[in-house]
């Protein structure tokens, strides 16, 4: 019923209203309204979905912002690294302790 009646408001099905038509043209316009609404439906139910991952995600950035925080204030030389050994993170105790630079350390490959 909401499908209709937002065809007869907004998809040109008051052409049709109280006059004659042609039985085709009113078919067409109102498989036309259904899938308009039908698309309109969609883009509502994939924006509320992109509004909660964009709210999780700045959650999750805030948490990882923290962790960094208490990361950089550490005494002791922390460093994170990718499955192939690349540094992703050094914090400056672990650059100091090499006799770097965070930025020098960021992108090696970290042996054992």
């Amino acid at each position: 019923m909401e499908g209709i009646a937002y065809a007869v408001n907004h998809a040109g099905l008051y052409r049709f209203i109280a006059k004659p038509w042609a039985h085709e043209g009113l078919i067409t316009t109102i498989r036309e309204a259904i899938q308009i609404y039908a698309q309109e439906q969609e883009l509502l139910r994939q924006h509320e979905a992109l509004q909660t991952r964009a709210m999780e995600l700045e959650r999750l950035n805030q948490q990882l912002s923290q962790l960094k925080t208490a990361f950089d204030m550490l005494q002791q030389g922390v460093t994170v690294s990718d499955l192939d050994g690349v540094i992703l993170y050094a914090n400056q105790a672990d650059a100091a302790m090499h006799g770097y630079t965070v930025e020098e350390l960021l992108g090696w490959m970290f042996v054992s």
